[in-house]
């Protein structure tokens, strides 16, 4: 659920399904891997170097999600007129597919545009990946599992205002205390509050990595 303008993003709670509407300035994640990236064997997907993680491709990892590439590696994918696909599969796939994308992640005035700081403040606050892959996000822990629906529901909620706000010029930069501290009065004043817990989690994680002086959001009046 958003309450933003930002176009819907999808969690993976089920099988991924792709929007191609969603974040229109790059290329779809149903289109095919290039030749050259699949492996001789016909499995899928190919590989790839632990060296090409965050933001490799249309995919944009948090810093401390990075150990999810090993889906890629270890999850057998079948083609797509095999079995339905766990959800682990689908993410591995879609991955792979972001990674061969020759397009980068949606740049400052795109929709669906998130900072590997707004990804790292996120995984502070919740404890979830967010993940943003070829037209499509996804939320799931550290071994690739999806996030409960209601807490899955709950963080791209999360991450789709943070979005939403930027590109509709409420703030520039990363966000602040005092942004997160509105966002979240905003949602409990709409009978949507946040889990307990993550407000601090989201302070907490905030003046930790911003104590040196880091660049935080300037809001607009």
């Amino acid at each position: 659920m958003s309450i933003t303008p930002v176009p819907p993003v999808v969690p993976v709670t089920a099988p991924l399904a792709i929007d191609s509407e969603a974040g229109s300035s790059h290329s779809s994640a149903r289109e095919a891997l290039p030749d050259d990236a699949a492996p001789a064997d016909g499995t899928f997907p190919a590989a790839v170097p632990e060296a090409k993680s965050t933001g490799y491709g249309s995919l944009l990892l948090p810093s401390t999600g990075t150990s999810l590439l090993k889906l890629m590696a270890e999850e057998a994918v079948p083609d797509s007129h095999a079995a339905a696909l766990t959800p682990r599969q689908w993410l591995a796939r879609y991955m792979a597919l972001s990674i061969a994308s020759p397009q980068a992640p949606p740049q400052i005035g795109d929709a669906n545009y998130y900072s590997l700081a707004d990804l790292d403040l996120i995984k502070g606050t919740t404890g979830y990946n967010f993940v943003v892959l070829d037209g499509a996000t996804a939320v799931v822990d550290d071994e690739g599992h999806p996030a409960p629906g209601a807490i899955g529901q709950q963080v791209q909620a999360l991450a789709a205002k943070v979005s939403g706000d930027r590109a509709a010029g409420l703030f520039s930069g990363e966000v602040s205390p005092e942004y997160l501290h509105g966002v979240f009065a905003e949602f409990a004043d709409a009978e949507q509050p946040f889990p307990e817990g993550w407000l601090d989690n989201a302070l907490g994680y905030w003046h930790d990595h911003h104590a040196s002086g880091a660049i935080h959001a300037n809001l607009l009046a």
